[in-house]
Formats: C-alpha cells, structure tokens, sequence
C-alpha cells in the first residue's frame, strides 16, 4: 500500500491531495506500464491488498477473529463496527475515484472474492461455539456482501447496496456485541 501511495505522489505532482489525484492520476498513469502491467492497475491492486487486510477479504481475514476473542468486549464493538468498515470506505474513496480503470479490470475478482467470504464467513460461523468468533466470522461474512455490491460498479445500486449492507453490517455486530456483554455480566452476578 506503501508503495501505491508513494507512485501515486510522485507520479501526479507530488500532491497528497485527493482531488489533484482524482484529477490527475488516471491521465498520469494513463499508458505507463510497470512488470508488463498497467500501471493504474498495479497500483489499484496494491492499494485493494492494503484495505482487503482492513476489510477483512478471505486470504487476509485471519486476524480478525483472534483480535474479537482477545480484545475486551467494548473494543470489540468498535473493531467490528467501525473498523472494518474504514477499509471499505478507504477502497471506495481512493480506488474507486482515483482509477476508475483498474475498476472495471478488478470487478470480477473483486466478485469472486466477495462470493468466498460470504460462504467462508457463514459456513466458520456455523461452526464456532465461542460467541465472540462467531460474531467474528459473521463480519466477515457480511464484508463479502459488501464486496459483491461493490463489483456491479456498472450499477449505481450496486455501489449504493455496498454502502447500506456496509452500515447495516454495523449496527447488527455492535449489537451482537452489546448483547455478549450482557449475557457475560449475567454470568458473572448470578
């Protein structure tokens, strides 16, 4: 992710400012061809890897339910109803605006992977007798459908559907967690 930012900067005028990128990058980079690549797409790729850890998309979800199951459960309720929703913003805000290209080159893998977290999320969920992994694995499970809503980019539903299944998601996990937390309190007073 590093080294996309730093193309991105050097590349487009040495500017971190987002709307000179918006503006400039796809132009920039517009031809340019790194490791027989497109440029635009070697740099959205980069840049997906870096949020897809954030997100959490199936190869790099492995943190996520170690970090539930560790963490108290009020910093859990900001990991899976916060947190991981930053890693989709940052590919909507950044890839989507700043290589429309590498977009459309990308939505049937980002579909692809979307499809693999919906059924991997689900299918560890079932299996998890530790609530707080299950809660886990169902984030992930819904980080999926928000990637499938983001690869019908030729949809402005589908982008939108990715934004609302993405606060949905929220909400429901923050409730999840609020309601562990007090099944744990009855535990601990009775």
């Amino acid at each position: 992710m590093l080294i996309a930012i730093l193309a991105l900067y050097f590349t487009c005028g040495n500017t971190f400012d987002m709307l000179v990128l918006m503006e400039t990058a796809p132009v920039a980079l517009n031809g340019m061809l790194w490791w027989g690549m497109s440029a635009i797409k070697v740099i959205w790729v980069l840049l997906f890897i870096g949020f897809a850890i954030k997100v959490p998309v199936f190869p790099f979800h492995t943190w996520l339910p170690l970090a539930h199951v560790e963490a108290p459960t009020a910093i859990s309720v900001i990991l899976a109803g916060v947190l991981l929703k930053l890693g989709v913003y940052g590919i909507l805000r950044i890839n989507y605006t700043m290589l429309p290209d590498g977009v459309f080159w990308f939505a049937g893998a980002l579909a692809l992977l979307g499809l693999i977290n919906v059924i991997w999320g689900a299918m560890c969920a079932l299996a998890q007798k530790d609530l707080k992994k299950l809660v886990a694995y169902s984030s992930v499970n819904h980080m999926g459908y928000t990637l499938l809503g983001m690869s019908a980019v030729i949809a402005a539903s589908g982008m939108n559907g990715s934004n609302l299944i993405s606060a949905q998601a929220g909400l429901v996990e923050q409730y999840f967690k609020c309601l562990i937390m007090v099944q744990s309190l009855q535990c601990f007073l009775f």
